[in-house]
């Protein structure tokens, strides 16, 4: 990946999306979901599919008040948690949204980890809201030490918040390679992380989040190298961020994939993945097309056409918009 490309790819852009409920398509989502269960892309999903697999017990209050009567989720965990919170609401768990990435068909199944593969490097990462901030040297000498030891190559999957921030120039300057994902508003984003992590003998990171854990379900080894980590934001930025609790998943991810990645993931490690990623609970296409059906009726059932047909062109609408100052941009 060239330098241009990759900050093309995290170039600043608007959610071009004719949602209903425009966040099911961070990271291309609602995109590689319909795409799956073989629904057009013009769809708008009469539901709501959470964004990533969360390691907290809060549920977006975008998500509850969005005025659909389901929501997909990882787990039976989050689904309970869902239904406490909003008793009307129908949540079901589909396991990770990066399941139903990549060519249809395929889930998880992503093939042994290559014996020849680099060591796919993801450091701790910034938000639109929040800044990040830790030794990049101190991980540059981890993951050269790494190399050294068992992989090829290390290549440095950086996020798009960070390569607007420069970061990766950094990585660049240490000879390492950067690639990313892309924007987090960009429909390709699912699917790149997922050939990323399939190309990989292995992952390493400074901080836990929700790339471990797909990284885990996609049957790659995992390591945690210790880092100190800090967040830089207003202060009500990061006590929403706060607010989503979590602590005891946090610490049970961070012990149980603390230092360098293993030779093949542990039986704690495994569990962890499936019970916070929900992966027994992946759909087959078939079956994800049929749950998309139940909700079309649900919601049919629960909304009044009028209201249907007003919530679709302002979902059209915003598309319209959020496209036209994208060429403008």
């Amino acid at each position: 990946m060239t330098p241009d490309s990759l900050t093309d790819l995290a170039g600043a852009r608007r959610l071009v999306t004719g949602e209903l409920h425009p966040p099911n398509d961070f990271y291309g989502q609602a995109t590689v979901l319909k795409r799956y269960a073989g629904q057009p892309g013009s769809v708008s999903l009469p539901l709501v599919f959470e964004h990533g697999v969360m390691l907290g017990d809060g549920v977006w209050d975008a998500d509850v008040g969005a005025g659909l009567p389901t929501i997909l989720c990882p787990s039976p965990r989050r689904s309970a948690l869902i239904e406490v919170r909003s008793p009307a609401i129908t949540a079901t768990p589909v396991g990770p949204p990066i399941a139903y990435a990549g060519p249809p068909g395929e889930a998880l199944d992503v093939g042994t980890a290559p014996a020849d593969g680099p060591l796919l490097a993801f450091p701790a990462h910034s938000t639109h809201h929040i800044d990040v901030r830790y030794d990049v040297d101190a991980f540059v000498a981890g993951v050269r030490e790494l190399r050294g030891k068992a992989w090829p190559e290390v290549v440095v999957c950086v996020y798009w918040r960070d390569v607007q921030r420069g970061t990766h120039r950094r990585y660049e300057a240490a000879g390492l390679r950067c690639v990313s994902a892309g924007h987090m508003f960009d429909s390709s984003f699912l699917d790149r992380l997922k050939h990323l992590l399939a190309s990989a003998s292995a992952v390493v990171t400074n901080e836990v989040g929700t790339h471990v854990l797909y990284a885990a379900a996609l049957g790659r080894p995992v390591g945690i190298l210790a880092a100190e980590v800090d967040y830089a934001a207003p202060a009500d930025v990061l006590a929403r961020d706060q607010a989503v609790g979590g602590a005891e998943n946090i610490a049970a991810v961070a012990r149980a994939f603390a230092g360098p990645p293993p030779a093949s993931l542990s039986e704690e490690q495994r569990r962890l993945a499936t019970e916070i990623c929900g992966t027994e609970y992946v759909r087959a296409p078939a079956e994800a097309a049929a749950l998309l059906e139940r909700a079309e009726r649900a919601y049919r059932q629960r909304v009044p056409a009028p209201r249907r047909l007003a919530a679709l062109a302002r979902a059209r609408g915003r598309a319209i918009r959020a496209s036209a100052l994208n060429r403008l941009a």
